[in-house]
């Protein structure tokens, strides 16, 4: 009798964020972190991803209080992006 045990890791693909006219620019206060902004503006923390990625950010949800974050407001197509390259 063999058990045998994959171990792999599944790592989410997540799109470029371009800039878009329709971007809000904020400039970041104590406090702010990507996921509460994400709540703030998409009232759903998890797309905190949107934020980052159109930010630049790669390690960190914590801006820099006095950095310009700029928040896209249209996200249906990088949502749409989302679940293409993951395939949902």
């Amino acid at each position: 009798f063999l058990v045998l045990f994959i171990n792999y890791e599944i790592k989410t693909k997540y799109p470029v964020i371009e800039e878009q006219d329709t971007d809000v620019k904020i400039i970041a206060k104590y406090g702010d972190n990507l996921t509460k902004l994400a709540f703030e503006y998409y009232g759903d923390v998890d797309l905190y991803w949107i934020i980052a990625r159109r930010n630049k950010f790669t390690n960190t949800i914590y801006p820099v209080i006095g950095q310009e974050l700029y928040i896209p407001t249209d996200i249906s197509e990088a949502i749409s992006e989302l679940n293409k390259l993951n395939r949902i």
